[in-house]
């Protein structure tokens, strides 16, 4: 490959057959900057396209919670960098892309997307090129997404609930749907997600280990292993003996997982409010509150990554340990 210096900015050229043709080019575009006849679109071409690297990649995606986001992720940057090659992906013409992005350009309905939104888009622009697949292909080896910088996202507020809270939260919630008391149970003392947690199998639990046997869990390139403690285990043994395939079936046809988009709107969303909870306490605060415990326990931030399968202990002591002062006394 070859790097030259334009206009305040780096190009990378590449790739070349040979050090000798490589060398060639690099005196004969000097050649041309010294004389003012050098136009680093014309060599572009040379590189490979874009779009090659998004074919070799997309084709390797295993998260089944996210593979619709990312074939969206995988058009839109196809048709941003249509019949142009990794040449073309210099910082100016990523701060470009973003700002089309943010007007929302190819989105539904032309709305304009959140900053969080962008940051997925460019985030997943970033792991396509840093696949190991296409990694070796890029100019010099280096990322050109590199450079981009994620915008600052406001999140919304994380709540962990006290023992009382959730005792509420159970009593309202036994009202709305009888035996849901089991599913807070699980949530609370095993940390799974909503996903993670409603379209589990039974063949999913190993009660010779106690344990859920989860795959294509996120953060995850092997099946995630959910430890199921014995405080939590008469709740699960309960779900097993349920009728169906599924840990929580369908109440009127337990071939089917539980509807839950529409429990959630409905019953979970009026438990929430009798049990006088912030509106905004989710059904992710339970795994918030899975985390705060373990932590208020004594655990390290490490066991605590490990046990609820998340990326790295400095997003448990981030995002986490904050929590654990609402129940200080």
């Amino acid at each position: 490959g070859v790097r030259l210096s334009y206009h305040g900015r780096m190009l990378r050229f590449s790739p070349f057959p040979t050090k000798t043709q490589a060398r060639g080019f690099y005196e004969k575009a000097k050649t041309e900057q010294r004389e003012g006849r050098f136009f680093p679109e014309r060599y572009q071409q040379h590189g490979q396209p874009v779009q090659d690297f998004i074919d070799r990649y997309t084709p390797t995606i295993h998260h089944k919670i996210t593979a619709a986001d990312e074939a969206v992720f995988a058009i839109w940057w196809g048709q941003w960098y249509a019949n142009r090659s990794i040449q073309a992906m210099t910082a100016e013409d990523l701060e470009a892309a973003r700002l089309s992005l943010k007007e929302g350009h190819g989105s539904r309905y032309g709305r304009p997307r959140t900053l969080a939104r962008v940051n997925r888009y460019t985030q997943w622009l970033h792991q396509m090129l840093a696949h190991p697949v296409n990694v070796k292909h890029l100019p010099l080896g280096k990322n050109p997404a590199s450079s981009i910088q994620k915008y600052p996202e406001k999140r919304p507020p994380r709540h962990s609930a006290s023992p009382e809270q959730e005792q509420a939260l159970i009593a309202a919630l036994e009202q709305e749907t009888p035996g849901a008391r089991d599913w807070i149970t699980i949530a609370v003392l095993c940390g799974l997600r909503q996903a993670e947690q409603f379209n589990r199998k039974k063949a999913d639990v190993d009660t010779n280990i106690w344990a859920f046997i989860i795959p294509n869990a996120k953060h995850a390139d092997q099946p995630k292993i959910a430890y199921i403690p014995p405080s939590a285990r008469e709740a699960v043994k309960r779900q097993l003996q349920t009728p169906g395939p599924w840990l929580i079936p369908h109440p009127l046809n337990p071939t089917q997982p539980f509807p839950i988009s529409r429990w959630y709107k409905t019953g979970y969303r009026r438990a929430v409010r009798k049990a006088g909870l912030p509106n905004n306490f989710n059904w992710h605060s339970l795994r918030h509150t899975f985390a705060s415990r373990m932590l208020l326990s004594g655990a390290s931030t490490k066991t605590v990554a490990q046990a609820g399968g998340w990326s790295s202990e400095r997003m448990v002591a981030e995002v986490y340990g904050h929590l654990t002062n609402q129940h200080v006394i």
